[in-house]
């Protein structure tokens, strides 16, 4: 699928190959049948925000394969889950920015690192709109961003920083002195960023294989377990 496409989902498989493509729910309803969508063209636009999953009937996104995150510059929108089982998942790749619609959604960002090495191509989170297009005010139950597994999670004061890039920094040095994969959280300019330790190249310094992630705005992101961070 190489071009806009807005269609009432029913489920099956979509493939967005070209560059720029888009695929949308055109109303608001119930999945009827497993989603699955391979965006592995950049730049993809993917709105499920009126989708809402039912039982045994997950929606998830990848990039050109399931071992893959979506290609650069993605900009997905994501519905409403059914439990915690029945998600709405998004595998994050280089520059994705993903709005979560409501309970039970799911960003990882363990199929390619979103950092490497700048400020610019890292995954990002923010509120979106539900079914019937209210904007959102907080982070639903079960709303989550899945990590390499770890059970390291540490708070970083960064108040010393003089851009984001130096905040960075700084919590990498606190993940590195963690070990791999170990992740450090921090809060600066009023949104919350996420750091994992996925690659120890440098000590003093974001590495290419590490993967940093945005939430837009003040986030509770200090439950996780195994590496699955709650936002709320």
């Amino acid at each position: 699928m190489n071009s806009t496409t807005t269609a009432n989902v029913g489920g099956g498989s979509f493939y967005l190959s070209g560059a720029n493509a888009t695929v949308s729910a055109a109303t608001a309803g119930t999945l009827q049948n497993a989603l699955t969508i391979y965006a592995s063209g950049t730049g993809a636009t993917i709105d499920l925000s009126k989708v809402t999953t039912a039982s045994s009937k997950a929606a998830t996104i990848y990039g050109a394969t399931s071992s893959d995150g979506v290609a650069a510059n993605a900009t997905v929108k994501l519905g409403v889950g059914a439990n915690s089982t029945d998600v709405q998942t998004v595998y994050a790749g280089v520059n994705t920015t993903v709005s979560i619609g409501g309970n039970y959604e799911t960003v990882n960002v363990t199929k390619a690192a979103a950092a490497y090495g700048t400020t610019t191509n890292m995954t990002t989170i923010q509120l979106g709109t539900n079914s019937s297009g209210t904007a959102l005010t907080a982070f639903a139950t079960g709303d989550k961003i899945a990590f390499n597994s770890t059970s390291s999670l540490t708070n970083v004061n960064v108040s010393s920083a003089t851009s984001l890039a130096s905040a960075l920094a700084i919590a990498d040095v606190v993940a590195e002195a963690a070990g791999t994969d170990a992740l450090a959280w921090f809060q600066y300019g009023g949104d919350t960023y996420l750091l994992q330790n996925h690659s120890a190249t440098s000590a003093t310094a974001v590495d290419a294989g590490d993967i940093v992630v945005k939430v837009v705005g003040i986030a509770d992101v200090t439950s996780q377990s195994s590496g699955v961070v709650t936002l709320a």
